[in-house]
């Protein structure tokens, strides 16, 4: 299969630099090959090389190039970097103000699950089958050729994810694929049930929790930006992916996450309305995940809120992700408040209600539905007062609680 233009004037011009310099031979790779396949416009184009990182510098340097390597300067290149590779195979070139990275084709040598040891190689297979999916391992050369080693065109028309070779494998190099692979299912709206693949990334979620927070949420914030994320989530409960990332998802939480996903509510929404259950422990998330301060806000106040307003549920999710087709909470707050009140907010540290389920338990109040609606009665207590209750003034209006507002709960 060819490809009509895939490649913009710079990087053809990159490619040429290196062909003519050095006779290496350079390819657009990954992302870019399968968005260009489905008649998208790349958001970047990413270029593998059979020149090394040495040998990139080396010709930049000939040519007038201008370059910013990855691992470090030319000059600090040892005499035997070629030996044990190094720990970036990356160089970025700034050509008319815009940078374009260039990779040495690399095969894996030694992986923990989160981070790799590479080596450089020769040949463009052996680097697509350290990639994780199909689609994702094809590549086109400078004629508009598509390379595709393992069945990602067809994969693509069938709008089907699968790992490359053994998805066991591809999970355990990083497991932070495990994430990836839904999302990609998102992208490419892929329903089916993979049973291979599900069944080895339910062996391995305990993975997860090695994985650094922020690249978690980076994942996540991705997935539940879109209604085809959310859908992704009844098999992520399903292989154990959900309950290893700290979220207890019911019947509830999911039609809420999944209204506000319709309404392109934005992630940290979506967010606040998967966790909208006593069960799961926002803050806990919050900082795990390492979201920003607002987004933090955001979550916390829509988690609270929906779980508040359960009886108006889609007014509630019509009033803030509705109206006039304006997404972004914080551009509603600000409007609400102003810039300087939003400031402040933003700044502020999050208020954590002091009481959890098991003080509740402690006190006598017997775990189900009554004691998520006392919860939800107590909170609202609390955050009417302006978050000063302390953990003893709230347990000790519990039983006046219980008789005026949830006589069911003993």
């Amino acid at each position: 299969m060819k490809l009509a233009r895939p490649w913009s004037a710079e990087a053809m011009f990159l490619a040429q630099q290196l062909k003519a310099g050095g006779g290496h031979v350079t390819r657009i790779v990954g992302g870019a090959v399968r968005d260009l396949l489905s008649g998208e416009a790349p958001a970047d184009i990413d270029l593998v090389t059979t020149a090394t990182p040495f040998e990139m510098m080396q010709i930049a340097e000939r040519q007038g190039l201008n370059t910013i390597p990855t691992a470090q300067r030319l000059r600090d290149f040892p005499d035997d970097w070629n030996k044990g590779g190094l720990k970036h195979g990356t160089v970025t070139f700034v050509l008319n103000g815009e940078p374009f990275e260039i990779t040495t084709l690399r095969a894996d040598i030694a992986t923990d699950g989160r981070h790799a040891e590479v080596a450089f190689v020769q040949d463009f297979r052996i680097d697509a089958a350290r990639r994780d999916f199909t689609i994702n391992a094809m590549n086109v050369d400078i004629h508009g050729r598509v390379h595709d080693y393992y069945g990602g065109i067809k994969d693509l028309q069938n709008r089907e994810v699968r790992f490359v070779g053994e998805p066991e494998e591809r999970i355990q190099e990083d497991y932070l694929r495990i994430l990836r692979y839904f999302r990609m299912r998102a992208k490419l709206d892929d329903r089916s049930r993979n049973e291979v693949a599900f069944n080895a990334i339910l062996r391995h979620t305990d993975g997860i929790s090695g994985l650094a927070g922020e690249r978690i949420w980076q994942e996540m914030k991705k997935l539940l930006s879109s209604d085809a994320g959310v859908s992704q989530l009844p098999f992520m409960q399903s292989t154990g992916v959900l309950a290893k990332l700290g979220i207890q998802m019911n019947e509830e939480t999911y039609s809420r996450a999944s209204l506000a996903a319709k309404n392109a509510s934005g992630s940290a929404i979506v967010l606040g309305m998967l966790t909208s259950n006593e069960w799961t422990d926002l803050d806990t998330i919050i900082e795990r995940w390492r979201l920003s301060k607002s987004e933090g806000m955001i979550a916390k106040f829509i988690k609270e809120e929906a779980a508040s307003t359960a009886t108006d549920f889609d007014r509630f999710v019509a009033a803030i992700c509705c109206e006039n087709a304006r997404a972004d909470l914080p551009s509603l707050l600000y409007q609400a408040v102003g810039e300087t009140a939003l400031a402040s907010a933003l700044r502020a540290p999050l208020p954590k209600f002091p009481v959890t389920g098991e003080d509740l338990i402690a006190h006598g109040v017997k775990p189900g539905p009554q004691m998520g609606a006392l919860i939800r009665h107590l909170k609202a207590v609390w955050q009417t007062r302006g978050y000063s209750q302390s953990a003893t003034e709230i347990l000790q209006s519990i039983p006046d609680a219980i008789t005026s507002h949830s006589p069911g709960v003993r």
